[in-house]
C-alpha cells in the first residue's frame, strides 16, 4: 500500500538534490520522524520506503 502525504522529507546529508538510494527522514504523524530510503524521484516528489515498511510519496526540500 502506498500512502500519499503533503509532508517534508529531510536529507540526512547536506545535498542540493535527491536521488534513488538517498537516506532521508520523513515526517510521520504517528512517530514524528522516521528514516527511509528514496526508491523513486519525479521532480520535487519522491517515493520513500520507510523503515516501518510503509511507502510514502511526498514533496522534498533541503534545509540548511
Amino acid at each position: 500500500m502506498q500512502l500519499v502525504f503533503n509532508v517534508n522529507v529531510f536529507l540526512q546529508a547536506a545535498q542540493a538534490s535527491v536521488a534513488v538510494g538517498s537516506q532521508v527522514w520523513v515526517e510521520d504523524p504517528d512517530v514524528a520522524w522516521i528514516d527511509g530510503e528514496v526508491i523513486k524521484v519525479n521532480g520535487d516528489t519522491v517515493t520513500v520506503k520507510c523503515s516501518n515498511e510503509k511507502t510514502v510519496c511526498c514533496f522534498w526540500q533541503v534545509w540548511g
